[in-house]
C-alpha cells in the first residue's frame, strides 16, 4: 500500500488506474489479502477478531511454516503442535521445556520403556528448565524384583522448587517406566535435613556396690496415641549410646504404636544416653501425643518378690511434618534421607 491509493490499482486496466475513488476502494482488500510481510522466522502469533491491525491472508499463508516449528510457533499453538506427536505438556511446564520435547520427543519413542530412555527423558527436562543434567538410575541385584531407584540433583534448596521437581520428575517417571515396575526417586540437594523428633530418657544413676545380690531393671515404654485418621506411616523407636547410637526396639506403622525395651543391668553401667525416636515416613503431617514411661524395679532373683518400683512419666504433643525415605540397599528396609518415594508396591 502506498499513500491514500491501493498497489492493486495498477492491475486494473489503464482507463481506471488515473480513479482516486478506485484506489482508495480497493485498499480495503488489500490490507485484508496482503497486509504487511513477515519476515521468514516471524510468527504472525494468535489471530482473533479483536487483533488490532491484523496481517493480510497473503502474510499469514507465507508464514504458515512457522506455526508448525516447536520454537517460533505461539505458546497457545504448543498443545496443539505436541498432539501431533503424541505427547501430553503438563500445565507446569515452562514454555521453554514444553517447545524442548516437542523437538525431541518422537526420538525418544523407540527408547520408551529402557533405562536410557527414561535417562534421555529426565535429562531433557532439567536441561529444559536449567538444573544440572545429573540424572543416575540405580538398578542392583539385591533390590527387589521390579524395583529400581532414580537419582536427580539439585543445585540449591529451595521448597518451591524441591516440591515442583518431585511432582514433574514422578509424572515423568511414571509415563517412561515399564508398567509391572515401582522405583523410589531422590533428590539431592546441598544440605541435610532431618525429619522427626527425637525425646530424652532419664535413666537416673544406680549405685550398684549397694544393690549386691538383688535385680536392677530400667523399663522405657514409649506410646503414641493419635486421632482418628491418623494413618501416616511412622517409626517409633528406642535407641541408645553416645555417638554410635544403637537401636534397640522399634515399630513402624499407622494409627496408635507403642514399643518397649527392658534394660539389664550390663547396659544400666555402660550404655549412656537414652532416647525415643520418631520419624514420619510418609507423605503429609502426622499429629498426636507421646507419653513416655520408665520404670524402675529391684527384685531379689532367688525369692523371686519384687522389693521396689518407680514410675515417671512424661506426655509431650506430636506435629510432625511429612516426612522423607529411600529405598535402603540391604535386608529390605526403609532408611530417612532428602527424598520422596516415588510409588508402592501393593502385595497380592
Amino acid at each position: 500500500m502506498s499513500g491514500n491509493s491501493s498497489d492493486y490499482i495498477k492491475y486494473l486496466p489503464a482507463t481506471l488506474q488515473t480513479d482516486e475513488l478506485i484506489g482508495e476502494f480497493l485498499l480495503a482488500f488489500e490490507k485484508i489479502l496482503t497486509g504487511e510481510n513477515f519476515p521468514p522466522r516471524i510468527n504472525p502469533g494468535i489471530i482473533e477478531s479483536s487483533t488490532s491491525n491484523p496481517p493480510g491472508l497473503e502474510a499469514v499463508i507465507e508464514s504458515i511454516h512457522t506455526y508448525f516449528d516447536p520454537d517460533l510457533t505461539p505458546e497457545e499453538f504448543l498443545p496443539w503442535l505436541a498432539s501431533w506427536v503424541g505427547l501430553s505438556l503438563r500445565d507446569d511446564w515452562q514454555p521453554s521445556t514444553r517447545r524442548e520435547f516437542i523437538k525431541r520427543i518422537v526420538h525418544f519413542y523407540h527408547l520408551r520403556g529402557t533405562k536410557e530412555g527414561l535417562k534421555q527423558v529426565l535429562s531433557l527436562y532439567l536441561r529444559s528448565v536449567d538444573l544440572p543434567d545429573n540424572v543416575t538410575i540405580y538398578e542392583e541385584d539385591y533390590f527387589p524384583p521390579y524395583y529400581f531407584q532414580v537419582e536427580l540433583k539439585l543445585s540449591r534448596l529451595e521448597s518451591s522448587l524441591y516440591e515442583q521437581q518431585v511432582r514433574i520428575a514422578k509424572a515423568i517417571i511414571n509415563q517412561e517406566k515399564p508398567a509391572h515396575t515401582y522405583y523410589g526417586l531422590k533428590i539431592q540437594v546441598p544440605s541435610m535435613r532431618i525429619t522427626g523428633n527425637l525425646y530424652g530418657v532419664n535413666i537416673k544413676p544406680i549405685n550398684f556396690l549397694y544393690l549386691v545380690g538383688y535385680r536392677v531393671t530400667y523399663m522405657i515404654r514409649a506410646t503414641i496415641k493419635r486421632p482418628e485418621g491418623g494413618n501416616n506411616n511412622l517409626r517409633l523407636s528406642i535407641k541408645g549410646g553416645l555417638g554410635q547410637v544403637k537401636i534397640y526396639s522399634y515399630k513402624i506403622g499407622t494409627g496408635d504404636l507403642e514399643v518397649s525395651y527392658t534394660l539389664s543391668e550390663e547396659e544400666i553401667k555402660t550404655v549412656k544416653n537414652w532416647y525415643v525416636a520418631i520419624d514420619n515416613l510418609s507423605v503429609s503431617e502426622a499429629k498426636g501425643s507421646l507419653l513416655i514411661t520408665t520404670t524402675y524395679s529391684e527384685s531379689k532373683p532367688e525369692t523371686q518378690s519384687q522389693l521396689k518400683s518407680e514410675t515417671q512419666s512424661q506426655e509431650y504433643k506430636l506435629s510432625l511434618p511429612r516426612g522423607l525415605k529411600i529405598y535402603k540397599p540391604k535386608y529390605d528396609e526403609d532408611k530417612d534421607g532428602n527424598t520422596f518415594l516415588g510409588t508402592v508396591k501393593v502385595e497380592t
